[in-house]
């Protein structure tokens, strides 16, 4: 029983040995799989590496140019808010000196003022932009006039609503106690 145990043991060691070596068999070709798949990733990395590299160096100057543009357009749009804001005024300004020169203040009164408020504003505005300096000074000239047409018009008014009393009477008319 010693020779077929004995045979027994060697078979079954023989068998262990054969399991084991189909499966270092196949751990080695899983291995030698796992290296060419590292090999692969790591060439398809570096790969994608050298691209994203190609790519920052063509975005980023691309990217710079369009941070320019965005800034350039930025001034065109505060140039154009600037344009439009004086051309409003200027023409606004040019039609509110006509209707001031021409304007009557004790006929539209109301309209005169607001016409001189709204060329004050003008004024304040234009005063900021020293390019327009000639305009400047003619709705400055234009302004003086109808403040001198509206203090007339104020002392044509207080003159028709007052009431004149000659001193003489007024001092008779008054009580000895305020004499």
């Amino acid at each position: 029983m010693s020779a077929d145990s004995d045979d027994y043991v060697v078979r079954n060691v023989d068998a262990k040995l054969q399991q084991d070596s189909e499966w270092l068999k196949t751990f080695e070709e899983n291995l030698k799989k796992s290296r060419n798949l590292n090999n692969e990733i790591t060439t398809l990395l570096e790969s994608f590496r050298n691209r994203l590299v190609q790519l920052e160096q063509s975005v980023v100057p691309l990217y710079e140019k369009t941070a320019l543009l965005r800034q350039k357009q930025a001034n065109i749009r505060k140039v154009l808010k600037t344009v439009d804001a004086m051309q409003q005024f200027y023409g606004r300004a040019a039609e509110l000196e006509c209707s001031i020169r021409e304007g009557n203040a004790s006929v539209e009164r109301e309209q005169f003022i607001e016409r001189m408020e709204q060329l004050a504003e003008a004024i304040s505005f234009f005063s900021s932009h020293p390019t327009y300096q000639n305009q400047l000074d003619s709705m400055r000239l234009t302004f003086e006039s109808g403040c001198c047409a509206l203090e007339k018009e104020f002392r044509n008014m207080l003159l028709a609503n007052s009431v004149m009393l000659d001193a003489p009477i007024i001092s008779e008319s008054l009580d000895n106690e305020y004499g």
